[in-house]
């Protein structure tokens, strides 16, 4: 019965402790809270949240420095110095393979770089040389072609002078065959008068077949001499030639 009165009377004087304390502390809240107005409360607030965010910044700086000592300490004080170090130079020496492989990767990437930009400087190269190649070749088309065009238009100049010509002398031509039809009719029309005016042992009628056949020689004349030109020829041709003349 003692023991558990001792117990329960010790409970009570903790709880009546635990209650003192709060409420110690419940008044110097207050008596804060009435000394601070609601401008100082937020000051306080504001510096706290700055200590803190400085404190962050000195924690992340001062970290990488602070695990080294820590991690140093930890090993030496559990498996010794040596220990220590020989931890500390297996991880320089992964280290400097992470950096050897690195610098390595980057070195092939800058060659694999180089030889990629060689083939473009070389295919580029070619190109050129096939474009020169290719100006030279329609350079000389070009020329040609001007020239051929000269030659064209010498000869279509010629040409042109040619017909200039042709037609000249088909104007001429033209002219005095008129000049010689107007005379040849000049010379029908004399005919008939003669005939009408002038006596003559000739028929009427034999006076008319020959004024009608020079009225329409013009037309048929052609006729005549093409008939007669054809017939020469082919008597020509039935004579004996010599054989000589085409050897």
């Amino acid at each position: 019965m003692n023991s558990n009165t001792n117990v329960a009377q010790q409970n009570i004087l903790r709880k009546q402790q635990e209650t003192t304390a709060k409420i110690n502390s419940l008044l110097e809240t207050s008596s804060e809270l009435l000394a601070c107005g609601p401008t100082c409360q937020k000051q306080k607030v504001t510096d706290g949240l700055k200590q803190k965010y400085l404190n962050a910044q000195t924690n992340m700086i001062t970290a990488p420095e602070q695990l080294d000592n820590a991690k140093r300490n930890y090993y030496i004080y559990t498996e010794g110095e040596s220990a220590y170090n020989n931890m500390q130079q297996e991880d320089l020496t992964k280290t400097a393979d992470t950096i050897s492989t690195n610098l390595n990767n980057a070195f092939n990437q800058v060659v694999n770089y180089a030889e990629t930009m060689n083939k473009y400087y070389n295919t580029a190269l070619l190109n050129a040389v096939n474009s020169d190649d290719l100006l030279n070749e329609y350079t000389d088309k070009n020329t040609n072609l001007l020239n051929n065009v000269g030659s064209i238009r010498g000869d279509i100049l010629t040409n042109d002078r040619k017909t200039v010509y042709e037609e000249e002398a088909t104007t001429r031509i033209k002219s005095w065959y008129t000049l010689l039809w107007y005379v040849y009719y000049i010379f029908v029309l004399t005919y008939l008068l003669a005939t009408i005016f002038v006596p003559s042992y000739i028929s009427i009628l034999m006076r008319i077949i020959i004024f009608v056949l020079l009225v329409l020689y013009p037309y048929y004349s052609h006729i005549i001499f093409t008939f007669v030109e054809n017939t020469v020829t082919s008597i020509y041709t039935m004579f004996p030639k010599n054989v000589y003349n085409s050897l």
